[in-house]
């Protein structure tokens, strides 16, 4: 909605750019289904897949070919970058390379190596510990995990329904972004989904903070004791308990870095009895089936907690941290060997960023006068150090030389030139591929070469005394046993890839510029200049070429191409299947070979056929089509103004002026509503906020003038007149049809 209209769209050929991509997450979420259960002994999920494979590929075959539903997900994955090309910037190295354009300008690049592998060293005790965290302590408790998470899903406790759910949980509904109609029909309810999502990102968390270092987690462990023993204390003594569906939801929204603090503040905040008042959901622990086994499970939890606090002590993981051992070793052996290599250190987590501040300073205070550190929020005076110390397009008499060393959170990983360093070490494994992109691309810039290669190192565990090849195979299992756990909140494997723990580790150590491939407008850039070298006549013949040129030429099957231009390129294939003639919108990619030819080709008259398939494109657009939901934000949203103007929702006559001035932008909200859908959910759920949406002739004084007063704030903000100017920007924008290319056999 930033650049677009959402349902007067002039990227796509169709210009319901919602409902385009409403289509294309299900179509994606079904074959995601299939893909995931078609191997599954639940007779119910068994006859989902067979229907679901039977409606996308009508087959009705007892055997799902896998491959023919990676390819229909692969096909959408090409549409959606297809749509959103003309808004995004797309320059990787290989395009900028083979571009044309610029291939000339920045052959000079850096080569950027492959990734390093650096392994800190365990002792057998640490060993253990280390397996015990990541395969026992905090896996699924159907897989054995021993850490229950009883306090963060109560409704498992509260009767033999819920105990059901949590037994008979299909995957395929724990998306958050699931529609509450969609929840009641199958008899699921949004606290329990709310509940179930929150004790896995705990889970998930807890191990993605142990992986990245000893001190995270130590500090997660404290943060969770604390949780747990306010709590256990709360409901001692009042014998209630407060888990708010909505606050849980806003929390787990939350970066992974905040949402240990905003728990500590909500339960700190929810566990004094003055604070239920007016709450939606109060649990009276007596009234559970389950109360005792609530109560054994949080003091269960709580003691596992404290006994993990007592072994890291023990082992001194925090005080003599093998892994942060490991990375002072390392910077000053490469700082002798090459002092000028500035390095960039990134870590997820903020409190990893400061144990290892706090670790320098007490092991390698030399080191850390040498280091910037960024903890949190970047200041002004942080800015300017960055720019003075690591990025070489500082101005030269500006330049400073007070870092060697930069520690950060993924805040920095983009948005800054970090060139004058020279090496990127990821210190937690970045488990999605996208963050390893954006952090090298902070050193690994175009605009000034400093280093003839960068380098890149990821850290892993190993046992002490362990052969290299040995390391690798233990860091292999151990990183394995993660994902596992991670499930998919590690974005290495497509859906569709069968996970071993050898392709993990490869693919984490995988080198970013050799990720993406060549992009499509590079490839058809380079095919143009190429003609345009052998043949310089042809842009003069291009440019009085007229519209609606029609071909017909010799093809690998009969199908009509018609090329549209409405802003960009668009392409409709149509063809004859089962006695009709049926028209789809392809890609550009999908039809490059069918429409390449040799000059001496020579091409067929135009005949009847042709005009049969030409003349049943719709030269009309698909009417917009709105989410059916009632409780979704538009429907609420237009429900209420519908009410409001025909004045079911009756105000009170001291403000029956103000509704007669609204009235006008009232209706113009709702025609953005229904024909453009421009407005964003947070302005939706504004409009129809008045009784939740809900049409009633009974309504507060307040919340009538609280309302009025919203939709004037919303007048004044977007303008009176602010759809007239979507109108004339979209106006420019009309289909004409230029090329249209009919293949025979």
């Amino acid at each position: 909605k930033l650049f677009v209209v959402p349902n007067m769209s002039n990227i796509t050929i169709g210009e319901d750019l919602s409902y385009k991509f409403k289509l294309f997450s299900k179509t994606f979420d079904d074959l995601n289904f299939i893909a995931k259960n078609y191997k599954s002994t639940d007779p119910e999920k068994g006859k989902k897949v067979k229907t679901l494979y039977f409606n996308y590929f009508n087959d009705a075959d007892l055997d799902i070919d896998l491959e023919k539903v990676k390819n229909r997900a692969h096909n959408i994955s090409k549409n959606i970058r297809d749509v959103i090309e003309p808004i995004t910037i797309r320059r990787n190295r290989l395009d900028l390379t083979k571009n044309p354009k610029y291939k000339d300008e920045i052959n000079n690049l850096s080569r950027l190596a492959d990734p390093q592998e650096w392994f800190y060293e365990l002792n057998c005790e640490q060993n253990k510990f280390y397996d015990d965290i990541i395969s026992r302590f905090f896996v699924d408790v159907k897989e054995g995990g021993l850490f229950k998470c009883a306090i963060y899903r109560p409704f498992y406790y509260e009767d033999e329904k819920a105990r059901e759910m949590f037994g008979n949980i299909d995957d395929s509904i724990t998306d958050t972004k699931i529609q509450s109609d969609d929840i009641d029909k199958r008899g699921v309810q949004r606290e329990f989904i709310s509940q179930k999502n929150l004790s896995d990102i705990i889970k998930r968390l807890l191990i993605k903070r142990f992986e990245s270092s000893f001190g995270a987690f130590a500090d997660s462990i404290g943060r969770f004791i604390r949780i747990h023993n306010i709590v256990l204390d709360f409901i001692t003594k009042s014998g209630k308990y407060m888990l708010d569906r909505d606050e849980i939801e806003k929390i787990y929204q939350l970066d992974e870095d905040s949402i240990e603090d905003e728990l500590q503040k909500y339960f700190e905040s929810n566990t004094q009895e003055e604070r239920l008042k007016g709450k939606k959901k109060i649990y009276v622990i007596k009234n559970f089936k389950y109360r005792e086994e609530f109560l054994k499970d949080i003091k269960s939890d709580l003691e596992l907690l404290m006994n993990i606090q007592n072994e890291i002590e023990k082992l001194e993981l925090e005080k003599a941290d093998p892994k942060a051992d490991c990375i002072i070793k390392k910077i000053k052996e490469i700082r002798e060997k090459e002092p000028d290599r500035k390095i960039v250190i990134f870590s997820e987590y903020a409190d990893t960023v400061r144990h290892l501040s706090s670790y320098f300073e007490k092991k390698a205070p030399a080191l850390l006068d040498r280091t910037l550190v960024i903890k949190g929020s970047i200041t002004k005076t942080d800015m300017q150090e960055i720019l003075q110390n690591f990025d070489a397009s500082c101005v030269e008499e500006q330049q400073q030389d007070l870092y060697d060393i930069l520690i950060s959170t993924d805040k920095l990983s983009e948005g800054f030139n970090l060139n004058r360093a020279g090496m990127v070490i990821n210190y937690d494994i970045p488990w999605n591929p996208v963050r390893v992109i954006q952090r090298v691309g902070r050193i690994n810039r175009i605009s000034k070469k400093v280093f003839d290669e960068l380098y890149i190192v990821n850290f892993f565990p190993t046992e002490k005394g362990a052969t290299y090849v040995k390391s690798k195979e233990i860091a292999q299992n151990k990183m394995f046993m993660i994902h596992n756990t991670l499930g998919e909140d590690a974005k290495i494997f497509d859906i569709y890839e069968q996970p071993t723990a050898a392709k993990l580790y490869s693919k984490i150590n995988q080198n970013p510029d050799k990720i993406e491939d060549v992009s499509l407008y590079t490839i058809i850039l380079s095919t143009y200049e190429s003609i345009k070298a052998k043949n310089p006549e042809i842009i003069e013949r291009l440019s009085r070429m007229p519209n609606r040129v029609k071909v017909i030429k010799k093809g690998k099957e009969d199908e009509l191409l018609v090329f549209i231009k409405k802003g960009k390129l668009f392409v409709e294939r149509v063809v004859r299947e089962n006695g009709s003639i049926k028209a789809t919108e392809c890609t550009f990619e999908d039809i490059k070979e069918k429409i390449e030819v040799s000059p001496e080709e020579k091409g067929y008259p135009i005949d009847e056929q042709f005009w049969q398939y030409y003349t049943s494109l719709d030269p009309g657009e698909k009417k917009r089509k709105l989410d059916k939901s009632e409780q979704s934000p538009e429907r609420k949203a237009l429900n209420l103004i519908g009410s409001i103007l025909s004045g079911s929702v009756k105000f009170d006559e001291r403000f029956s002026e103000n509704i007669n001035e609204l009235k006008p932008f009232l209706n113009t909200l709702r025609e953005d509503i229904i024909d453009f859908g421009s407005l964003p959910d947070y302005t939706l759920r504004k409009i129809g906020s008045l009784q939740n949406g809900k049409v009633s002739d009974k309504v507060s004084i307040d919340d009538q003038k609280d309302y009025i007063d919203k939709i004037f704030e919303l007048k004044q903000s977007l303008g009176e007149d602010y759809l007239e100017n979507i109108k004339k920007r979209n106006q420019k924008f009309s289909k004409k049809i230029i090329v249209a290319i009919n293949n025979r056999k």
